[in-house]
Order: C-alpha cells, then structure tokens, then sequence
C-alpha cells in the first residue's frame, strides 16, 4: 500500500472533522466597541454603555473627528473613558481609558488571554503591554500601576481606516 492511499482517510478525516477548517478568530473588541465601525454604529454602542457621543470636527482636516464619552459598564459599574478618531465616518483608533485595582486588572488580562489567545507581552519599567493583531487591526492594553490600582488603557486600531487617510 502507498503512502498516499494511508494518508487519504486520515486527510478525508481531518476536512470532515473540521480540524483543517480555519476558525474565525474572535474580534478585537472591549466592552461591545470595535475599530473600523461607523459613526453612527459606534453612537449605538456607545449609548448601550450610558454615554453620549460627542465629536468635533479637526480644523485642519474635515475628514477627521475626534469623539468622546464617558461610559459606564453595567455589570460591575466600572467608569470608562472614550475617545475615538474617526476617518471619513469611521472609527479608525478608539481608545478607552479606566483605573482598575491590581485584582481587576489581572482578571481582565486573563479573560482577554483567554479569549483572543496568547498576545505579544511586552514589559518596560511599571508598563506592562499585552498586543494582538488580527487582519489589519490591533489591540493593545497597557497598564501601569502603583499602590494597588492600575491605570489601565485599551486601543483598539483599525489599519485600513487610517491607511484611508493617505488616499485623498
């Protein structure tokens, strides 16, 4: 018998089983918001968590607004602060912004971990970063902490919308 004609259940097996199939890796998301989405879409998502979207149109560039808003996260009352850039209409960099205790920050870490994988980790002085990059977009969660308390930002980046900017 042929190597091939061994290998061509085992393959047979493995497509029908799904072990070959690529999964869709879940989104780079925080709190239901995600980078790349519309303006409109994002004050949606915004209003979910209690907050209103405010934007200002850049005077240098009327392609650009800066948004915030202040969210609370219903389940366990934690205040987030947003800001997003928007290009054209669309979410390309949103930033939120939270103080967390150092308990808080690692079960976030560890939920995060355990959701979107092993991140690339970086460690300098008391800023610890975890990263993740999936087709064009990021995520990066940065912390810093002293006394217990961690201030803690989470960017999430969409590479195509901000590539839109160099086209016009």
């Amino acid at each position: 018998m042929s190597r091939l004609s061994l290998a061509t259940p085992i393959i047979a097996f493995v497509l029908t089983t799904g072990f070959a199939r690529s999964q869709e890796p879940p989104p780079l998301t925080m709190l239901g918001l995600a980078p790349g989405v519309t303006k409109s879409a994002l004050q949606e998502d915004v209003a979910k968590l209690g907050g209103k979207l405010e934007c200002k149109t850049a005077s240098a560039n009327p392609r650009i607004a800066d948004c915030t808003a202040p969210l609370v996260r219903g389940e366990d009352g934690r205040r987030w602060s947003l800001l997003a850039s928007m290009v054209d209409g669309s979410a390309g960099i949103v930033l939120l912004k939270a103080t967390v205790s150092d308990q808080e920050l690692a079960q976030l870490t560890r939920d995060l971990v355990a959701a979107l994988g092993r991140p690339n980790l970086r460690q300098q002085h008391d800023q610890v970063t975890y990263e993740w990059i999936r087709s064009g977009r990021s995520m990066r969660l940065a912390s810093r902490g002293e006394r217990g308390r961690s201030q803690v930002s989470v960017s999430l980046i969409d590479g195509a919308v901000l590539d839109g900017l160099g086209a016009h």
